[in-house]
């Protein structure tokens, strides 16, 4: 059996880096904001992150400066993160970035967007979000009665 190490590779790296600036819109506006990126930009990010990261970077920046007064430490640990992951992507940089990503690669930026959501809010989440990003997904899921429930986000 061949086992694959998903943490280099930069599809998935990408996906966890999203998880982040995700996070960091939500945190800058408060919780009661629902247009974060997810709802807008996860689809082109996910298919063409040259164009698209350097774009979600200038806004994480701006969000970063909107975290303040009594979040200080909050939006270091924020930006540390999001410092990390960007040390990790071998490509050199957001302008060595593939212009398109496959299915495959996709999908790697889904399982890195699912391990980062976890990380960060525990395995529930995580499963909302993964159930959420599908591509054709409706915003609601059957419950185990059949009947259809809203997805709930503990960031909601």
């Amino acid at each position: 059996m061949l086992v694959v190490d998903w943490s280099k590779e930069t599809a998935f790296l990408l996906g966890r880096q999203f998880a982040v600036y995700e996070l960091i819109q939500v945190a800058s506006r408060g919780r009661g904001f629902h247009g974060a990126i997810m709802t807008d930009l996860y689809q082109a990010a996910a298919s063409q992150p040259r164009r698209i990261f350097p774009l979600l970077d200038k806004r994480c920046e701006m969000d970063l400066a909107r975290i303040g007064g009594d979040r200080k430490r909050l939006r270091l640990l924020l930006k540390t993160e999001v410092l990390r992951i960007k040390k990790s992507i071998p490509t050199g940089g957001y302008h060595r970035l593939p212009a398109l990503l496959s299915d495959e690669q996709e999908d790697l930026f889904a399982a890195g967007y699912c391990h980062q959501r976890r990380e960060l809010f525990g395995a529930a989440d995580a499963a909302v979000s993964s159930t959420a990003m599908e591509r054709s997904a409706p915003a609601h899921r059957l419950a185990e009665d059949g009947r259809h429930a809203p997805l709930v986000s503990p960031m909601a």
